[in-house]
């Protein structure tokens, strides 16, 4: 049977790997009374009378929208509203998922507890056109304040949808220093992609006029169940407790690949038995694997760490001598086994692309490889049965993420891109 684990180095750097992340929370530029970001989430939103909105938006439909008095409500400054009555926005399950992962980034963002309860609640639909704006609003003197003992409003959220504008970036005032004020682009020209930003409830905020194009906003109030929120010196402390993960885990690599006998590690995907493909193994990763990929990605945008990643198949071969059981199951018991050949080929960087790297064949006792689980769970693609030589034959094709020194590839011409924009996951 194929054994992996032979290579004492990577005793270290399996545990590690596998250790429950320190949660990392973003340490915003002098503190956390904002966040702001471009997630990819796909959304639709249905309105009375038009059915659905297009995305991007459409300034044909959108002027069709602000002529219709039912609908819309003028605020003057070139600026319209729609009731949330008159909206619904989603599609089923898959935007309650986008709503998870925009709750994630606030809680993130604004230094709120993991295990806080954080709910959206949608306004209303806000539509600017070329030199409208909003003017300085604070949200506690214009929201009534909903508290019975469960929910409190703590601050709200504006999602700029996909469409073509420019100017009209906003300002937000910290309401503890005036002069401690943030100014925001939230033009959004991509297709699926949403950028959002979130402030709590003291803050004051505005926008500067848009100069070109159409911008919607969908608003919404942000409720959690209390008031806890994490202080700078804890989000200092979190930041730095994960930094030395980070650290600790890319010294163990460093370790594994100081003697020169290595040029990579090949980690192999537990759920990498049939459930991912290589060609789109971004959107496919889960669990554990995901989050090993995390923390890689991490050390790998670190510029100053000589290392880099890309996921490729792990091709094994096993011919195995044995006896067949004598029943219709015909089960077969290996009583010698041989790898016949192994090698990493198929190549692909976290962005899906192809990356340009030869065959990497792997040595016969598997001294490169670390693998979380029993190699005997991984299930062959393809079994090859003589029951007339007593043989069978494994073929193997796993998902694996592989480790390098940049500095290796460099030397033979080969550069691994890091994430686009558009994996969000991999922000």
């Amino acid at each position: 049977m194929v054994k992996i684990g032979n290579n004492f180095k990577f005793c270290q750097l399996k545990g590690l790997l596998q250790s429950e992340e320190v949660k990392e929370i973003k340490e915003l530029p002098k503190t956390n009374f904002y966040t702001q970001g471009i997630i990819e989430a796909p959304i639709s939103i249905r309105i009375d009378d038009i059915n659905y909105l297009s995305i991007p938006c459409v300034e044909s439909q959108i002027n069709n929208l602000i002529s219709n008095e039912k609908i819309t409500t003028n605020s003057n400054r070139n600026v319209w509203e729609i009731e949330k009555n008159k909206i619904e926005i989603g599609d089923g399950n898959l935007w309650k998922e986008s709503e998870e992962k925009i709750i994630e980034k606030i809680k993130i963002g604004m230094g709120i507890y993991q295990d806080e309860l954080v709910n959206l609640q949608f306004q209303k639909l806000i539509i600017i056109k070329s030199n409208g704006y909003l003017p300085y609003q604070d949200i506690d003197s214009t929201t009534t304040i909903v508290k019975n003992n469960k929910n409190d409003i703590f601050g709200k959220m504006l999602i700029s949808l996909p469409s073509k504008s420019y100017g009209g970036d906003m300002i937000i005032t910290n309401p503890n220093n005036e002069k401690d004020h943030c100014k925001i682009q939230l033009s959004n020209n991509f297709g699926s992609l949403i950028n959002m930003v979130s402030f709590y409830s003291d803050c004051i905020y505005t926008t500067e006029p848009l100069q070109s194009g159409i911008r919607v906003y969908l608003e919404y109030h942000l409720i959690k169940s209390t008031k806890r929120s994490l202080s700078a010196q804890v989000l200092t402390q979190i930041k730095s407790d994960s930094n030395e993960k980070l650290k600790e885990i890319t010294d163990s690599i460093n370790f594994c690949l100081s003697d020169g006998k290595l040029t990579n590690i090949v980690y192999l995907f537990e759920n990498g038995g049939g459930d991912y493909n290589i060609e789109s193994i971004v959107e496919q990763l889960k669990g554990n694997d995901l989050k090993i990929v995390e923390k890689v990605n991490k050390i790998s945008m670190n510029q100053l760490n000589d290392l880099t990643f890309c996921f490729g198949y792990f091709h094994l071969i096993e011919k195995s001598i044995g006896l067949f059981s004598m029943d219709d199951k015909k089960k077969f018991t290996p009583n010698e086994s041989i790898v016949s050949e192994n090698f990493i080929h198929c190549f692909r960087d976290i962005n899906n692309n192809l990356v340009d790297i030869p065959i990497i064949h792997i040595s016969k006792d598997l001294s490169e490889v670390i693998s979380s689980i029993d190699f005997k769970n991984f299930k062959p693609y393809q079994l090859i049965t003589n029951q007339h030589l007593n043989s069978q034959i494994s073929i193997y094709e796993i998902p694996s993420l592989i480790i390098f020194k940049k500095s290796t590839l460099e030397n033979n011409d080969i550069s691994i891109k890091p994430p686009e924009l558009k994996k969000g996951k991999f922000e």
